[in-house]
């Protein structure tokens, strides 16, 4: 430039012949700094941004993955992830039907999102991951080139619910096998649910107990003290 300061541009020239014969070089610069500039931002976000991004073939080939994901999988680097991987469906998935799953959708929709698998890890464990692709294919003959997209690892999220569950299904069977009598009951005084023994104190069976409010089975003398407690 004027300045003295390097730009990028794309130099492009053109032979012309006038009409006296002469002839002359037309050249164009278009400046490219605005694209490097883009190109530089992309490259920054690829490279730092924690969720998994990547490319692979519908052969089962990685083309591109970053840092993120070779963290997820436990791998030093990217190029160590691509080279580990002969065959993604085989090596890759914990059930391989998954990845065809993956490809029946792309080719029904165009793309996929939220779709929840298992990967295999380096060191041969298991994680939960969140996937997120859409198909790249040839503008001219429509075929397909890769996948492109982002793996999200949902691991810890995953191991709450399985953890909540199975305190549910504790809760559940103690409270079903429970000999004292228990029941659960809205704050409108509704019986949502009641124990064997509840019931069987009670003369109800737990169909009729939803049918009514909790104070309609309490003595009269004690139903205001009962209510007051819940307020």
């Amino acid at each position: 430039s004027a300045g003295g300061a390097e730009l990028p541009v794309l130099l492009a020239s053109r032979l012309v012949e006038r009409a006296d014969g002469q002839r002359l070089v037309i050249l164009t610069l278009t400046d490219l700094s605005l694209l490097r500039r883009a190109e530089a931002r992309y490259q920054s976000f690829f490279e730092n941004v924690i969720e998994g991004v990547f490319q692979s073939t519908q052969s089962g080939h990685y083309l591109m993955v970053n840092p993120g994901l070779a963290s997820i999988l436990g791998f030093e680097s990217p190029q160590e992830l691509i080279a580990h991987f002969k065959d993604l469906r085989s090596q890759l998935y914990v059930d391989p039907a998954d990845r065809d799953t993956l490809f029946r959708v792309l080719r029904e929709t165009g793309q996929i999102t939220g779709f929840e698998t298992q990967f295999i890890c380096k060191d041969g464990s298991a994680k939960w991951i969140s996937l997120t692709a859409r198909e790249v294919r040839d503008p001219t003959t429509g075929e397909l080139l890769y996948i492109e997209g982002l793996n999200i690892d949902i691991t810890a999220r995953k191991e709450a619910e399985r953890a909540l569950k199975e305190s549910e299904e504790k809760f559940r069977h103690t409270f079903d096998q429970s000999p004292i009598g228990a029941s659960m009951v809205s704050l409108d005084n509704m019986f949502l649910r009641a124990n064997g023994a509840f019931c069987r104190i009670t003369g109800y069976t737990e169909a009729e107990l939803k049918a009514i409010t909790f104070d309609s089975i309490t003595h009269p003398d004690e139903r205001g003290e009962s209510l007051h407690q819940y307020e």
